[in-house]
């Protein structure tokens, strides 16, 4: 449990002076061990008992194994929170060089190491705290990861390593317990060159078994102790194997047992204990994980994720953004079409009414010019051939015309 966790405060004395953030009473830490968890007998809210060392406030136990403990502490002199280290003295050769760990510049990938300095226990280092979870406790807790995340933390794995190689240092031992997830889903590589220097050639199999991660080790990382870049790939093999189905290509935990596993089981694929992981990813691992593998350093992985993402990157018509300003683009052009649509009924029936009136009108146009050609025709026979059978009947037809627009009407002929 970090610092702000806590539900205690402390003063430094001669004896630690604890309240509790609960009910505020001053607690009593007599036959409490330094780091044991205890409970206010007021209120009943839970505390951890800080122990002073050095210059440093254990407030918990971060990780704890054979070898390592990690705490959670604060440094007294420079008000900051750290992580704690503490080797036991039995694995520390006095010739160990944990100088690479420390000369790593400063990366976000990269867990900062502060210093290091032999004590009567073994060696102690401090690092920057990091908030968050090992990928270790992601994969105890059961945590679900898709595959996109896997895929994502794995290149910026890759990226964290590809840095500290390019200035010398190769991790030793990675595993999940070495690989942090912030709270903001950042990633961070930690302890590296740390177990690199606890054993030796000379070194019994189990107290390498107990230094050293068996289960993620490369065969050359177990036979020969052979720290290199191939052997990093080997093991980021290892964790993405796991990480895609949950199980441990290789589960052996002791030194023989693990060697005579790499000797005697093929590389299984990841594929058949999880169909959906994709083609090129599962030929990644399988690739990690063998002697003649495509890949030989962290640069070649983060090449192949930058061509994957290329590959995978939808075309402008599919993307989802361009999509978006294709349709903004648009918008103004929607919006006139909808209004034509809407107006459309009337603007069409009003030009359809208008050429009904026209059509009627040339109609009867057409229909005055026919009946003035025969007046005139007629008027033109009665005149010019007065005495011709057509000139009579035009005469007549005009004066029966003239008689009923006049009003007046014909006299009836006489009954003989």
């Amino acid at each position: 449990m970090a610092l702000e966790n806590t539900c205690v405060e402390h003063e430094e004395s001669d004896e630690f002076q604890m309240v509790c953030h609960g009910c505020s009473k001053e607690l009593m830490l007599r036959g409490l061990e330094p780091l044991e968890e205890g409970q206010c007998p007021v209120c009943g809210a839970s505390f951890i008992v800080p122990h002073k060392y050095g210059n440093f406030m254990l407030q918990d136990v971060i990780d704890d194994d054979i070898v390592i403990t990690t705490y959670a502490a604060t440094d007294l002199k420079l008000q900051r929170e750290v992580f704690v280290k503490l080797i036991d003295k039995d694995y520390i050769d006095i010739n160990s060089d944990f100088s690479k760990g420390l000369s790593i510049p400063l990366n976000k990938g990269v867990a900062t190491v502060y210093s290091s300095e032999f004590v009567e226990e073994g060696m102690l280092l401090v690092s920057e705290s990091i908030k968050g979870k090992t990928l270790g406790q992601v994969l105890a807790n059961g945590d679900h990861m898709t595959q996109e995340n896997i895929i994502n933390l794995i290149e910026k794995v890759a990226n964290s390593l590809s840095f500290a190689s390019a200035n010398g240092v190769n991790h030793g031992n990675l595993t999940p317990s070495s690989i942090w997830v912030t709270k903001n889903s950042e990633i961070k590589v930690a302890d590296f060159f740390l177990r690199t220097n606890l054993c030796s050639a000379a070194s019994s199999p189990d107290k390498i078994a107990k230094a050293v991660d068996v289960r993620y080790a490369s065969p050359t990382k177990l036979k020969h102790l052979i720290n290199d870049e191939k052997s990093d790939l080997y093991s980021l093999g290892i964790i993405m194997y796991q990480l895609f189905t949950r199980v441990l290509p290789f589960p052996a935990q002791y030194y023989h047992e693990a060697i005579q596993e790499r000797q005697s089981i093929s590389v299984q694929n990841p594929q058949i204990l999880n169909p959906n992981i994709p083609d090129d990813i599962a030929e990644m691992i399988v690739s990690l994980m063998v002697q003649d593998g495509t890949y030989n350093s962290f640069s070649e992985i983060i090449s192949f994720f930058k061509n994957r993402a290329k590959l995978k990157k939808p075309s402008p018509k599919k993307s989802p953004k361009a999509k978006g300003k294709k349709l903004q683009n648009k918008k103004p052009s929607i919006k006139p079409k909808a209004a034509k649509k809407s107006v459309r009924p009337s603007i069409v029936g009003k030009p359809n009414r208008q050429l009904d009136k026209l059509r009627k009108s040339l109609l009867i146009t057409r229909i005055v010019a026919i009946m003035i050609i025969c007046f005139t025709a007629i008027m033109f026979m009665s005149r010019y051939f007065p005495n011709s059978s057509v000139g009579k009947a035009s005469e007549q037809f005009l004066s029966l015309t003239v008689d009923k627009v006049m009003g007046k009407e014909l006299p009836k002929a006489e009954n003989k």
